[in-house]
């Protein structure tokens, strides 16, 4: 497990590392400035000619320090200092004065296209408004000339909380940022302008508790592994069982694809509840899979429905389901009568944009999974809105309904009911946006939920933690299928076949 920081907890890590465990601000960026420089030095930049862009604050100051460095080190480094020099921050005054006694040549009107690399050290973590006046010029300037950049922290214009671009930031091909991970670097567009988010440690300590909210925090190879360690001594029942409710007439791939994606996640048994004329089709496709049948327009099988709701360890509703009058019945006859944690994805999710009084009086645990269309609808917002808050959409979305919200997009981001707790997906690529791709995350997260409700009080993870375990799943699951062709000729099947090899 990673931690992630917003602009306000890095700052008060930064304080605290300087104020209570007595390490000097500047010690603190001398080594952001090694790292920088480890990295420009690492054999994949031209550093012929390098120009450090500073502004006012501590940021700047790091940009000295680095051209300061490179100098000694028979690099051909210049500064391009912004701002009024009587607002410098200490450490920004100090840092260029120390340039200037190495010899470090400041610059004033530059031409960034006579460099081969410039470092971004304008502004850090700190910026929350729309650049402006010399600011953007320089910005502008730097993202017009072409020139391969380095971001110090974070790329100036970008916001550290939410990844939105400040009306212009920089683009950069690196970002060597601090301590650890900001929002701001994972989201988009803030992580199409961060290029490749390099962390490095230089003695930032903080507090990597989950009590303090807002809570960032993304998962990891190794706690996918522990989470799927199978006990040597287990059966097909102990390892989940899960029911699914998906596929109209029309739409039985969505049914298989989700049933697939459970049993090759791990389940031990799975059983599809779909419509009458998906029998044949469904028992070819997948002949693992056990399965009841619903007639369009007739009454429900309650009794045999019930059965299965019983049998379940975690039920997944709303792939292919349909908006029909049967369907919806469906729907509401599960909620009403499941006691086990609920996935709720597509049609089941429509059903209740429209309907919220579905899910009133359900008590168990529940996963959203919706992309930012249906989640706009969910909240009655537009698509922007949620675009441009990430994880407060998600939040948003878990507080009304009372569940665990998987906010899915480029950036995949998981909500924790009744707290500001939120894991921001690292893994997948373009090879995920296929048409099946949402009903295979679907029957991910269904067998990872059954096998969190069959697992010991002492060894169960949140359910949210569970559900970002199957983002993360799924987004590896689809590196894997990208490596066998392409991005572009990934289908949904090759992703669940891609399971096989996380």
């Amino acid at each position: 497990m990673k931690r992630i920081l917003t602009a306000a907890q890095m700052k008060q890590a930064d304080r605290n590392t300087i104020e209570t465990m007595g390490v000097p601000s500047l010690v603190l960026m001398e080594r952001a400035a090694l790292s920088c420089v480890e990295e420009l030095q690492s054999g994949t930049w031209n550093t012929g000619k390098v120009l450090a862009v500073c502004g006012p604050g501590n940021n700047g100051g790091d940009g000295a320090a680095i051209a300061r460095i490179l100098k000694t080190k028979g690099v051909d480094a210049e500064l391009f200092c912004l701002g009024n020099p009587e607002k410098y921050s200490e450490g920004m005054r100090v840092q260029k004065k120390i340039a200037e006694n190495y010899g470090v040549r400041e610059v004033k009107n530059p031409d960034f296209r006579e460099y081969t690399v410039i470092i971004d050290a304008i502004f850090g973590i700190g910026v929350s408004r729309p650049l402006a006046g010399e600011y953007r010029r320089a910005v502008e300037a730097i993202c017009a000339s072409g020139v391969p950049v380095l971001a110090v922290d974070i790329p100036s214009g970008i916001h550290t909380d939410t990844g939105e671009v400040l009306d212009a930031a920089v683009k950069a091909r690196a970002t060597v940022t601090f301590a650890c991970a900001k929002p701001g670097l994972l989201f988009d567009p803030g992580k199409r302008y961060a290029g490749e988010v390099l962390v490095r440690d230089i003695g930032i300590g903080f507090d990597a508790g989950e009590e303090e909210t807002p809570w960032y925090g993304s998962v990891e190879k190794e706690d996918l592994d522990r989470f799927l360690t199978r006990t040597p001594m287990g059966n097909k029942g102990t390892f989940g069982k899960v029911l699914v409710l998906a596929g109209s007439g029309a739409m039985c791939g969505a049914a298989v694809l989700c049933a697939r994606a459970v049993l090759a996640s791990g389940a031990g048994m799975v059983k599809v509840v779909t419509e009458e004329r998906n029998r044949t089709p469904l028992f070819c496709a997948l002949p693992e899979a056990m399965a009841d049948f619903w007639k369009e327009d007739e009454p429900l099988p309650e009794e045999a429905l019930l059965q299965d709701l019983a049998w379940a360890d975690a039920v997944v509703a709303g792939p292919g389901l349909s908006k029909s009058r049967t369907a919806k019945e469906l729907l509401v006859f599960t909620v009403q009568h499941t006691e086990v944690p609920l996935v709720l994805d597509a049609d089941a999710l429509n059903l209740i944009a429209e309907d919220a009084e579905i899910l009133s009086g359900y008590r168990a645990e529940k996963i959203l999974t919706p992309h930012v269309g249906e989640l706009a609808r969910l909240l009655h917002m537009t698509i922007a809105e949620c675009q441009r808050d990430p994880a407060g959409s998600a939040g948003r979305a878990a507080e009304k309904y009372q569940a665990c919200c998987v906010r899915k997009d480029s950036v995949t981001v998981t909500a924790e009911e009744g707290r500001e707790q939120y894991y921001i997906n690292t893994s997948g690529s373009s090879a995920l946006a296929t048409a099946g791709s949402g009903d295979v995350l679907a029957g991910i997260t269904g067998a990872f939920a059954a096998k969190r409700q069959c697992e010991k009080n002492e060894k169960k993870i949140s359910l949210a933690k569970t559900a970002a375990l199957a983002a993360y799943a799924h987004g590896k699951a689809g590196e894997a299928a990208e490596e066998k062709s392409s991005a572009s000729y990934v289908t949904a099947s090759e992703i669940i076949r891609g399971l096989q090899s996380i």
